[in-house]
């Protein structure tokens, strides 16, 4: 096949500083959600919570295919779980499994759609784009999912087994865990040999393909990953809210947030969607609570004015900045590089 997830890493300072600052950064939200409200908790949870989806969605995002139908995947594990346990009390647990089954088969239809016919990445979104308005609208008219209404799945009072919690703190250890590991896939398939093959592929996909890679299963295994990654966030959501809806999970502009949010953090980076969405929506949460009923739609006002300033100024996301390769780069290529001029002078005798 020509590439696999290597289990010879490559050795980088970085390791430490990351466990470190990852580590710190969780005992204090652990620490501070003792500390606060119902409310903030809540931001706490949601944020988390967007941060895992668009790290499940910025893994497909290596290969520069921007997906805006991942709401597909997130709503095969709300709906597969949710329906597995209402109709055979199969623990919700357990129905994240089959719903991460149904979303890799959802995944493998679309890549045999768009990967094994050579479309452009542009294509891609597209169709990808127009798979989750053909879901929405399935799910929205299937009366066994509950339509439009949505379906409830939430039981009164704490059964961990069911998924099941009376306050929010459990919800937020789940979901810190899970963001977790989701951002420790994606560091750990950007520094293995697996990796190192998407970003070929990314650079030159003819130049990858002449090395004997198969560049459609790469993609398709891809795109099955960040599915099969996508779908727990879905029953996870369901058992939090207690409440499936295709608004909820289906919801285009969903897709389109969690695209725009790993964009402005760092597109196919680890670290983009959690700068990205750890900055923007506890903001939004924010400022829809404060000013929501003045200023109906101010957080998507601020989303569009930012995503402006980062394509103007930011084109690698806010990571970017602090990455002193590509600062290095920018400064040799507005230089015209080190030692242009004897270059060229040597060059010309």
């Amino acid at each position: 096949m020509g590439f696999w997830l290597g289990s010879d890493l490559r050795a980088t300072i970085s390791w430490p500083m990351a466990l470190i600052s990852g580590f710190v950064v969780a005992l204090s939200i652990v620490i501070l959600a003792h500390m606060v409200n119902s409310f903030v908790q809540h931001i706490f949870i949601f944020t988390l919570w967007t941060i895992y989806i668009c790290a499940a969605w910025n893994i497909m995002a290596t290969l520069r295919h921007e997906s805006l139908g991942h709401t597909l995947f997130l709503a095969a594990g709300a709906y597969t779980s949710s329906m597995l346990y209402l109709n055979f009390s199969l623990s919700p647990w357990l129905g994240m499994l089959a719903g991460i089954g149904v979303a890799a088969i959802i995944a493998l239809a679309i890549s045999i759609i768009c990967f094994y016919r050579r479309i452009p990445p542009f294509t891609f979104t597209l169709l990808t784009l127009a798979f989750g308005f053909i879901g929405f609208f399935l799910v929205s008219s299937a009366k066994f999912l509950g339509s439009t209404v949505g379906i409830n799945v939430r039981k009164f009072g704490t059964m961990p087994w069911e998924y099941q919690f009376a306050d929010k703190l459990p919800f937020l250890y789940i979901i810190l865990i899970m963001t977790a590991g989701v951002v420790t896939v994606h560091w750990l398939i950007t520094h293995s040999r697996y990796g190192l093959s998407l970003l070929a592929i990314r650079d030159n996909e003819r130049a990858a393909m002449a090395t004997g890679l198969n560049v459609p299963l790469a993609k398709s295994i891809t795109l099955a990953l960040s599915a099969g990654l996508m779908a727990p966030a879905g029953t996870f959501w369901a058992q939090y809210s207690g409440w499936v809806e295709p608004g909820g999970v289906l919801a285009p502009s969903l897709a389109i947030s969690m695209a725009l949010l790993a964009m402005i953090g760092g597109e196919g980076k680890p670290l983009g969607p959690v700068i990205g969405a750890g900055i923007l929506v506890p903001l939004g949460q924010l400022l829809n609570a404060k000013l929501g009923g003045i200023y109906p739609g101010s957080s998507t006002l601020l989303y569009g004015l930012i995503v402006i300033f980062v394509i103007r100024f930011m084109p690698e996301g806010i990571v970017g900045l602090f990455s002193w390769q590509d600062w290095y780069r920018r400064a040799v290529h507005s230089t015209g590089g080190p030692h242009t001029s004897k270059n060229n002078g040597t060059e010309s005798k």
